[in-house]
């Protein structure tokens, strides 16, 4: 095993130095005290996001789950607030010269000659833009303001590699994965750790069999850190042979019995989903981004830099990777708006772009009964989503504010729609419509418009996954609420995931009832229900007549899924998960140790 370490690393906890900056300084100018203050800022986000994420390793090696999501939790919400405790600083800083243009381009060129050729300089600009598009409410972009760069991809100038651990190739495979084992110990006993040896040995050599066998490998180069989520560690990175590289991915776990190996891939595909962009990010003590992003990109080809960025923590530069990209599209294509596929929603007006993979959600104005939910309620559920467990099962929408995109470029029924119905978040300005808020989603093909072109053996499959999906919400204290079929969509790997939020809430907030039984026949019978029904009540009994499934596909979920239309299964759940146990569910198929949570 060869170490090679690329970059230096980064304080990981510690405060940064702003006296020079917060303070009236004679030395410097306003302009360069602004920039300074928001570098430092940025500085100080960074050893705050690094300290979370290090203790990932902590909570993996004494089985704190529960501590893990909360770290989760803190992550996410940790750049809003450094933004908006920066914001409060710099009101102090300029006072009355606080909205002064001049002085924010000055401190823009300053904070560019700052960053130099640090390899996450694009991290850095989209924390300015942060700072400055909160402060001056920036409609669609001020290049005077903030980096606007659309043309240059954010790893184009990176040339250097992670921190890896390299492995290179002695003839000899189990020395090989008896070594890298070894590496990643943690200093934690092992169930059996030479099973485990043997189990990574015979994947590998299985999987490499269509590449032409183990003999073609030259070495194994893996990312230096483990990557951490949720319950397991993942061992990321890369088999060089003679002619491409192929990923490898080793999942570790760690049960009472002590440290295993659960799972190893080699494949794209299967990769791919651990990468999804329907899962809950990564936790990796990653000295710089980029060029952990340009390896990945490197074994997952078809993965958007914009969903490894947000995989690895980065949500708010995958935000501005994905505008660059939408904006991009638009100036190269001649791509319009256009309703998306599907049932029209009550709460959201939807659109998408034929030739690029994602949709625009803009809520309402007014939502047409039987939703009783407001427009709060919407924002919430979407919040939630953002920092929570999604399992796999859940749609990272992003959020945005203040875009801009000509009037041309949209159909005549959506711009009709956009203008009648949510005047609340959109207006015209000269050729532009301004979207004061919206989410942006990758595209799904909806549920009930898959099943009625595939045939029956895929309709078989896809229902199966479906009841699948709601029983892994489930496990992660989450009720779609509404479980119609054109509420879920699925992906290009032919995986069910759920993309309508209004509804969604925690299992706790239900009250899960069975049906209560008739006093009179003519009860049952009668067009009105006999019992008090509660806006919490939830009758799972009742979900086969409003699910949507044909009489077959109903008939292939009850074998399968039929607990999951009984009130005990639901509430046998509340009372494990108000307990406190944390429920896992595997982003991968093919676990050697199975799922004990069923």
């Amino acid at each position: 095993m060869v170490q090679v370490q690329t970059n230096n690393p980064v304080p990981a906890t510690g405060e940064s130095q702003l006296t020079s900056v917060t303070t009236s300084n004679p030395t410097k100018t306003l302009d360069v005290q602004l920039s300074d203050l928001i570098f430092s800022e940025f500085e100080r986000y960074g050893q705050q996001f690094r300290a979370i994420t290090q203790s990932s390793g902590r909570r993996f090696e004494t089985r704190d789950w529960a501590g893990a999501q909360e770290d989760a939790r803190r992550r996410i919400e940790l750049y809003d607030h450094i933004v908006l405790d920066t914001i409060a600083r710099i009101g102090e800083l300029l006072g009355e010269h606080v909205n002064e243009e001049q002085l924010w381009g000055a401190a823009r060129k300053h904070y560019e000659d700052r960053l130099g050729e640090s390899i996450d300089r694009e991290l850095n600009k989209t924390f300015f833009n942060s700072v400055s598009r909160r402060l001056f409410k920036t409609v669609g972009v001020n290049a005077a303001l903030e980096f606007a760069e659309t043309q240059l991809g954010p790893t184009d100038h990176v040339t250097s590699r992670p921190s890896i651990l390299r492995y290179p190739w002695t003839g000899d495979l189990r020395a090989i994965c008896q070594q890298l084992l070894q590496d990643y110990s943690l200093g934690l006993p092992w169930e059996d750790r030479q099973r485990c040896v043997r189990r990574v040995g015979d994947a590998i050599t299985s999987q490499l069999a269509e590449h032409g066998g183990v003999s073609g490998i030259r070495d194994l180069e893996v990312i230096g850190p483990l990557f951490y989520r949720n319950t397991r560690a993942f061992i990321v990175g890369r088999i060089c042979l003679a002619d491409k590289n192929v990923p490898l991915l080793v999942a570790l776990e760690n049960p009472e019995p002590g440290m295993r190996v659960d799972w190893v891939t080699t494949a794209v595909d299967e990769a791919s989903s651990v990468f999804s962009y329907s899962r809950s990010y990564f936790h990796a003590d990653l000295t710089s981004i980029a060029d952990a992003v340009k390896f990945l990109k490197g074994i997952l080809p078809h993965k958007p830099v914009e969903e490894l960025y947000s995989i690895l923590g980065r949500a708010k530069q995958a935000k501005t990777e994905r505008y660059r990209g939408i904006y991009r599209h638009l100036q190269h294509d001649d791509d319009r708006f256009v309703p998306a596929p599907g049932i029209k929603g009550m709460v959201m007006a939807v659109f998408t772009l034929d030739r690029y993979p994602v949709v625009f959600k803009v809520i309402r104005d007014r939502f047409a009964p039987p939703k009783k939910v407001t427009h709060q309620d919407v924002m919430d559920r979407y919040l939630m989503v953002y920092t929570h467990n999604r399992a796999g099962r859940l749609v990272d929408a992003q959020e945005f504010r203040q875009l801009r995109f000509p009037l041309n470029r949209f159909s005549e029924e959506v711009l009709t729609e956009l203008r009648e119905e949510c005047t609340d978040s959109v207006s015209v300005v000269d050729d532009q419509l301004v979207i004061q808020h919206l989410y942006i989603e990758r595209r799904l093909e909806p549920l009930n418009l898959y099943l009625n072109r595939v045939g029956e053996e895929r309709q078989r499959r896809i229902v199966l996954d479906y009841g699948q999906a709601i029983r892994d919400l489930a496990m992660t204290d989450i009720f779609p609420g509404d479980l119609l079929l054109k509420n879920f969509g699925v992906s290009r790997s032919g995986r069910v995931i759920f993309y309508d939020y209004d509804e969604l809430c925690s299992l706790d907030e239900c009250r899960f009832r069975n049906v209560p039984r008739a006093r009179y026949e003519f009860e049952e019978f009668g067009s009105d229900v006999w019992y008090d029904v509660a806006p919490e009540d939830v009758f799972p009994a009742q979900f086969p007549s409003f699910l949507g499934l044909s009489p077959p596909q109903l008939e292939v979920f009850r074998e399968a899924h039929d607990d999951l239309l009984t009130a005990a299964f639901w509430n046998g759940l509340k009372e494990r998960l108000s307990a406190g146990e944390v429920f896992d569910v595997a982003p991968y198929s093919g676990s050697w140790y199975g799922q004990s949570w069923r």
